[in-house]
């Protein structure tokens, strides 16, 4: 490890560990925005960890910045804070200014146009399911405009904008929010520096990362509780079967934590979607078999709302289905192979593994 990826890890485990309590997560699901917790998180520069230092950042790369957004899953940090850490990379990525304050990412979808007027872009329609809206200073669009892709900043207080509020399975805002002639602040037309959808892209592997860290999370807690309850005059970690599943559940946090990390390390290439696909489909898969082996160690405990086993499962179950899910990523990678063709196949796929 680097030493500011050293320096980062150490300082944000320190931090959340702290901070972000059971009696914390209860009141945020009570319906309370943690302003302190943020305030802490903003302040100690964790958002700022892929920005350049001359724009006022960290200076890490995404492998620095692992450690963050894996903590985000690990201690189920009730914030927008890998939201903010992505649409910070992306914003310094196309040179628009970073500023303070949270920020909500939205990919263009149905239903959502954006249009040039007076030689700026307008935003109308519905954007469905925005990741912590409500909270959000900046809300960071993606998509394309006369067949160029764009990013566009929006002042989430401006006028033209309405907010209907929803949530994720695990409580976390995700919320609708309608533009009716809404001028974007600030825009950049993606080039070179950024991906086609860089906004899902970067999103998805943000939610790899986070979900590695949720299944870090759920096995040590399974693993805790199978040394506790006993059964049959001693702890069911004492019995084959449930070895086994422990086995297969560290198998599955690990696969997606490696798969997820190798995406981080080519994030300086010019084409990493490649990798950003695999790490999206891996913690994908590993996040419904690792639910469902979790919640069968814990029994008719884990099941309860008192427990805490949930505040991971809840977001493994969200997760994995924002950003795309692991079906729609599968298919664009098999999409990718077959305009390579059968010839390149082999050749693709250990040039990547070298990596």
């Amino acid at each position: 490890m680097s030493d500011i990826r050293d320096m980062v890890a150490e300082s944000i485990e320190r931090i959340l560990s702290e901070s972000v309590t059971r009696a914390l997560l209860l009141e945020f699901e009570s319906g309370h925005w943690l302003d302190s917790l943020w305030q802490t998180i903003e302040e100690s520069g964790f958002t700022r960890v892929l920005v350049p230092e001359s724009s006022g950042g960290t200076g890490g790369g995404w492998p620095d910045a692992f450690p963050v957004l894996r903590a985000q899953g690990y201690f189920r940090v009730p914030a927008p804070l890998a939201e903010t850490v992505v649409g910070n990379d992306l914003l310094a990525r196309v040179g628009m200014p970073v500023t303070d304050g949270s920020l909500s990412l939205i990919q263009q979808q149905d239903g959502l146009k954006l249009s040039r007027r007076n030689g700026g872009i307008t935003v109308n329609g519905e954007a469905r399911g925005a990741p912590w809206a409500r909270v959000a200073r900046w809300l960071l669009v993606g998509g394309r405009v006369d067949g160029a892709e764009v990013l566009l900043r929006i002042d989430r207080s401006a006028s033209g904008i309405k907010l209907t509020h929803g949530h994720n399975v695990a409580h976390e805002p995700r919320d609708n929010v309608v533009f009716r002639d809404v001028l974007a602040d600030d825009i950049a037309f993606v080039d070179g520096r950024v991906m086609d959808q860089p906004v899902k892209a970067f999103g998805a592997l943000a939610r790899a990362i986070g979900m590695a860290g949720a299944l870090e999370s759920i096995l040590g807690q399974s693993v805790e509780y199978a040394k506790e309850r006993v059964q049959f005059g001693r702890p069911i970690a004492k019995f084959q079967a449930i070895q086994h599943m422990l086995a297969q559940l560290a198998s599955e946090a690990t696969a997606a934590s490696t798969a997820a990390q190798a995406a981080c390390n080519v994030m300086h290439k010019p084409d990493p979607r490649f990798e950003i696909a695999v790490a999206k489909v891996r913690a994908g898969q590993a996040a419904g078999i690792g639910t469902r082996i979790a919640h069968q160690i814990h029994g008719a405990m884990g099941m309860t709302y008192e427990h805490t086993l949930h505040f991971g499962t809840r977001r493994l179950w969200s997760w994995r289905a924002e950003f795309g899910n692991e079906s729609s990523w599968a298919i664009e990678l098999g999409a990718r192979t077959i305009r390579r063709k059968g010839e390149h196949f082999w050749a693709d796929l250990t040039a990547r593994s070298a990596v």
